[in-house]
């Protein structure tokens, strides 16, 4: 480049070398993004596999009020131990769990 740059006008080549410049600050602009978009794509799934776990500890929950319901324990442990499990485990606000919360 400096062979080519050394037969230009001094202008000339201050200009190719702008543009240079801006084509690298553009490319530098497009990876930021990029990554920028990686990343929150990465938080939205984090976010989506923690509800769905979440989700799958209350039906667990359920199944288990459900199955000590006809067994012989006395209804008021079921209620300390499904009370326990929802001020432990911060839920977001659906119905299921306002309904289970309303139970109680």
């Amino acid at each position: 480049m400096f062979l080519e740059c050394s037969a230009m006008d001094k202008e000339d080549a201050l200009i190719v070398f702008e543009n240079h410049i801006r084509e690298l600050q553009k490319e530098e602009e497009e990876e930021k993004e990029r990554d920028k978009r990686r990343i929150k794509r990465q938080h939205r799934k984090n976010r989506d596999a923690f509800i769905v776990s979440i989700a799958q500890q209350l039906y667990e929950t359920v199944r288990l009020f459900e199955s000590q319901a006809r067994s012989t324990r006395k209804p008021q442990e079921i209620i300390q131990y499904v009370k326990l499990w929802i001020s432990l485990n911060p839920l977001p606000p659906s119905d299921a769990v306002r309904k289970l919360k309303n139970l109680f």
